[in-house]
């Protein structure tokens, strides 16, 4: 998804005037024939196209009589096509390539070949926190096209080892911004605004505590899951969020600020969290549809955040975007056992829909007219998308899954505007989000106790790390 995601966004902030963009990823799924006799194995299944051309060339084909197109490329590192096709025409191909012989194989053994050849990862690997050269892709350059390409300036001043100065009475502001719209990451020890670092503060700490306390909704539902497997998935997420909440914490310590302090500005009311967590989970339901909208929500949000302007930020959403889609991906999982299940099952489903949606709808924020942060975090590319942009992808997303499992949008005004291709909606509550923010919503009280309860239950394992961390300092230094 993230890929998908900017490549996308890539071709369409680039696209020339009077084309169009759609994103066909859903409609295509792609099989991976690779070895030393995969070529024999596409003429014995007949395959009209041409197998002598080189390494990363791309042609229409017919593959066992199905229209499709071969890319000569293997991510295995040996000699091996990818076949593009159409979704409904995948499972046909797939015995086809069985039936000449060939034997399935995982990602784990993919994954190990693709180490042994040297070949690198998108998001795993490669990053946009690094430039083609400290990529080791400078074979991929050609310095001497006498076409200019987005970057070649940046990767030749790079190449040629020459270090920026910047001028004494050169403004601040003016040096950031330059190194911002040049999409260049800014590090803890960089220069940067007060501001800039004041706001990824705010901006940080709240969405590590959203990790945290945003598993009291779904802790209480643990031990009366309805399953063994259901209550191992809860287990294992909660354990996640956990995990995300300390990883962005971390991260927002190297702008300055403990982990200590942060905490307290939670327990003492002054920080915010997520305002989809101060409403009640009165059934098992209400846990599907927390994954699969709220983490689906959340999801919007955190994608881009690997593309954000400071590099710990970025790095650390990188694991937590993997592990927040499994997490979507279990709630609608779910969602469609309900609504496969007795009427009853699916009314709970629809009922939990009917209380979580506009909630859920309310996890972007306010509109961008009315949002005092969102001007300056584009601008900083703190946030790649402003409020109302991602409300938009999680409804573009949302509709198509709730239509495939028999869930009705409990809005009455929502429609698709084909001038725009936007979707219209209700208008949110907005005296509801703020009395939520300020701190007057159903569980915002509960939340807040229960959180307290845990750090103050919890202090004697910290001392007690502390102090054994100190004994190991002093054996250490004898």
């Amino acid at each position: 998804a993230m890929a998908q995601w900017h490549d996308f966004e890539l071709l369409q902030k680039d696209l020339p005037q009077g084309l169009t963009l759609s994103d066909h990823t859903t409609e295509y799924s792609t099989l991976i024939v690779t070895g030393p006799k995969s070529r024999d194995l596409f003429q014995a299944i007949g395959t009209k196209a041409d197998l002598s051309l080189g390494w990363l060339s791309h042609q229409p084909a017919t593959v066992a009589g199905i229209s499709c197109a071969l890319a000569r490329v293997s991510f295995a590192g040996e000699l091996g096509w990818e076949i593009h096709a159409a979704m409904a025409n995948i499972p046909a191909l797939y015995d086809a390539v069985r039936g000449a012989g060939a034997i399935p194989f995982g990602m784990f053994a993919l994954n190990a070949m693709r180490i042994e050849k040297g070949y690198r990862t998108w998001k795993g690997d490669l990053s946009t926190d690094y430039s083609l050269l400290e990529a080791g892709l400078d074979r991929f350059i050609r310095f001497d096209k006498p076409q200019d390409f987005p970057g070649k300036a940046a990767l030749l001043f790079e190449r040629q080892g020459v270090e920026e100065t910047p001028g004494g009475e050169q403004d601040l502001l003016d040096r950031f911004q330059a190194r911002i719209d040049a999409g260049e990451k800014i590090e803890p020890n960089d220069e940067m605004p007060e501001a800039y670092r004041k706001t990824l503060i705010r901006q940080m700490s709240q969405h590590a505590h959203s990790e945290i306390v945003g598993v009291y909704p779904e802790a209480n539902w643990v031990t009366r899951a309805p399953s063994l497997r259901r209550k191992l998935q809860a287990m294992a997420k909660i354990q996640d969020e956990f995990g995300h909440g300390l990883y962005i914490y971390s991260a927002a310590e190297t702008l300055g600020v403990s982990r200590e302090e942060m905490i307290g500005q939670l327990l003492s009311g002054k920080a915010k969290y997520s305002s989809v967590f101060n409403y009640p989970t009165l059934n098992w339901a209400d846990l599907a549809v927390i994954g699969w909208l709220g983490d689906g929500a959340a999801i919007m949000n955190q994608i881009p955040l690997c593309r954000c302007s400071y590099g710990p930020y970025a790095r650390s959403m990188v694991l937590v975007c993997k592990e927040e889609s499994f997490h979507q991906r279990q709630g609608f999982e779910a969602m469609v056992a309900l609504m496969d299940g007795s009427p009853e099952q699916k009314a709970m489903g629809q009922d939990a829909v009917n209380r979580w949606w506009w909630p859920i709808m309310m996890m972007f924020g306010p509109h961008d007219a009315d949002s005092p942060n969102t001007e300056m975090g584009v601008k900083w590319k703190i946030k790649n998308f402003t409020n109302d942009e991602l409300r938009q992808k999680f409804i573009k997303a949302t509709v198509p899954q709730a239509k495939l499992i028999g869930i009705e949008i409990p809005d009455p005004d929502l429609r698709f505007n084909e001038e725009t291709g936007d979707w219209d909606h209700g208008e949110i509550d907005w005296d509801e989000f703020w009395s939520v923010v300020k701190g007057e919503g159903p569980c915002n009280h509960d939340r807040i106790t229960a959180r307290r309860k845990a750090h103050a239950e919890g202090a004697w394992v910290l001392k007690a790390a502390e102090a054994y961390a100190a004994k190991q300092a002093a054996r250490d230094a004898a």
